[in-house]
């Protein structure tokens, strides 16, 4: 960490390692605020994004261990009844979608979920179909749309990359929060507190 400070690749960073409850490491590197000279402290109060993903991880993890399922089998949250996911068929090496769909080579696994490698990104394929992402995740925003809605939805939309083939960051862990529910019979916030 010091080395990333030292190079200027992050202002600071802070680590904390617990085990059984209690605190078996904490340090603390770099600046909370760079421009202030203020050091980076234990204290430090700072936005973690993403950790939600972590969070959703370690919960399938649980259920995994609890329930023995496999992680490469699909997940059964999403609404396409054993049809194979699609995807758009790009050119090789290229970003730029040749406007077809193509059946995916397999099915998305849970692991594939757990690794960002399933085809589900942030936006979707880059044409007129990555507007299906954006219209499930503003549904999934209204009061009376689940977690599984999201899932189900994103299951009907054409994927990214095929699944196991490309990492990237986007809606995999979502889905994985779907797949809390159905496993643990739980809405994904009550399994959390549970």
């Amino acid at each position: 960490m010091q080395a990333h400070v030292d190079e200027g690749r992050m202002a600071g960073a802070m680590s904390l390692v617990a085990r059984r409850g209690k605190v078996a490491y904490l340090s603390s590197w770099g600046y909370a605020d760079r421009e202030q000279k203020k050091k980076m402290t234990s204290e430090a109060l700072f936005r973690m994004y993403s950790m939600t993903k972590a969070v959703t991880g370690v919960a399938v993890m649980m259920l995994h261990e609890e329930q023995g399922c496999s992680c490469r089998r699909p997940p059964s949250v999403d609404s396409r009844a054993g049809r194979p996911p699609v995807v758009h068929d790009n050119e090789p090496g290229t970003d730029a979608p040749r406007h077809r769909l193509v059946p995916a080579r397999r099915d998305i696994t849970i692991r594939d979920l757990l690794t960002h490698t399933s085809g589900i990104s942030y936006a979707g394929p880059r044409d007129a179909e990555g507007r299906l992402y954006y219209q499930q995740i503003a549904a999934s925003a209204s009061a009376d749309r689940t977690i599984g809605d999201l899932a189900r939805g994103l299951g009907e939309a054409p994927l990214h990359n095929h699944p196991g083939e490309v990492w990237q960051y986007g809606l995999s862990q979502d889905v994985l929060a779907a797949l809390v529910e159905v496993m643990s019979g739980k809405t994904y916030d009550e399994f959390l507190r549970w």
